[in-house]
């Protein structure tokens, strides 16, 4: 990340704790402001040439091509949050029917399928190949349930009767 932006970033936040969403939200917010500072009627020079008489050009963009936005929408209920924290649709089931219906990926929640989907990020809870917001509370707890473990101990008596303890940890 650029210095400059770190240091505004700093100033704005005034710690140097920071909570993920809130990291996020500033990030998003400075990139827009840098976006929305920038000139529509830009121009480069050429720094090639193909003949060895010609002269370098100015190169004018097509100013009628959309600019990239940086702004977030929530999958969901298409307000400006990340979808893992919208509060409008919190149900696995109501999210699940969204995303079936909108035919959004079920890894980035975007307009395509899922063999398709060229994003690198899985779920953040349990590494597997789904959007974090899509985490069911059920598999929460079945997840909990498989990764409990058991201590065994065992002890022999004297009358050589062995006793098996278990105690959920």
């Amino acid at each position: 990340m650029p210095s400059e932006i770190r240091k505004h970033l700093t100033r704005e936040h005034g710690s140097t704790d920071w909570f993920i969403g809130d990291l996020r939200r500033s990030i998003f917010k400075e990139l827009a402001i840098l976006e929305s500072g920038r000139s529509t009627e830009t121009f480069e020079t050429a720094t090639y040439t193909f003949f060895t008489n010609s002269k370098s050009r100015e190169i004018w963009p097509n100013t009628n091509s959309p600019k990239k936005s940086y702004q977030i929408s929530c999958a969901y209920c298409k307000e400006l949050h990340f979808s893992s924290e919208c509060t409008k649709y919190t149900d696995h089931n109501d999210r699940m029917k969204i995303v079936k219906e909108d035919r959004l990926c079920f890894n980035c929640l975007r307009r395509h399928r899922d063999v398709d989907c060229k994003s690198k990020s899985n779920c953040k809870k349990c590494d597997r190949r789904h959007h974090t917001s899509l985490r069911s509370k059920e598999h929460d707890k079945e997840t909990l349930s498989a990764s409990s473990t058991y201590t065994v101990i065992t002890h022999n008596a004297e009358e050589a009767d062995t006793i098996l303890f278990i105690f959920k940890l």
